[in-house]
């Protein structure tokens, strides 16, 4: 394979997922370097990642770059979100739908887009406020922000509601799905989902 550069090979490792940055689902760091290779956009994308003056919104509109090429989005494409829909509606026309392998959302993509910046900087020797940067500290360990966004449209949570007659939290049910304030048995404003145990 032809040569990336120090620079270049920082972001990619960082970008694609390594020791301290997540990766995305189903999706090869190979790939991605040969995409890399040809692609004039992805290159001016990662000089971003390395510049130790870049903004949030600096590195979010990069990176956002970078996603939509690894996930095969047509060149006019420029928002992740309408992407990701687009992608969800041709998935569930098949037999059996993939859902994991969607793209990430704009929310979950901003965060995930934070470390790998931060990471290629630390690699060059800037060292920034990991909070600042996709991170917050939990205790005495930094914890990944996974998203800012909620888990779903607000409209949507408050037409969900919960199927059971009596108290949701009997001992036969455990935490695990979203349940909206439409239910009359949910007593806080925590969206928590139940199931059958």
């Amino acid at each position: 394979m032809q040569r990336l550069g120090y620079e270049n090979i920082l972001f990619v490792h960082a970008f694609t997922g390594c020791d301290t940055t997540s990766s995305a689902f189903k999706k090869s760091k190979v790939i991605f370097c040969r995409l890399y290779l040809k692609s004039p956009d992805l290159k001016e994308a990662a000089a971003v990642f390395s510049d130790p003056s870049a903004s949030q919104e600096d590195v979010h509109k990069a990176g956002i770059t970078c996603f939509l090429k690894w996930y095969g989005a047509p060149t006019k494409e420029t928002s992740l979100n309408a992407y990701r829909y687009q992608t969800f509606v041709k998935s569930v026309t098949n037999v059996k739908p993939d859902i994991s392998s969607l793209p990430p959302t704009e929310g979950a993509a901003r965060q995930h887009l934070y470390r790998p910046y931060h990471q290629v900087q630390q690699w060059l020797g800037n060292n920034l406020p990991p909070q600042d940067w996709g991170w917050t500290m939990k205790g005495d360990v930094l914890v990944p922000n996974q998203t800012e966004d909620p888990p779903a449209p607000q409209v949507l949570l408050q037409t969900i509601f919960c199927r059971f007659m009596k108290d949701c939290s009997s001992r036969f049910m455990k935490e695990s799905v979203v349940v909206g304030r439409q239910c009359c048995h949910v007593t806080q404003r925590a969206l928590i989902v139940r199931e059958v145990a």
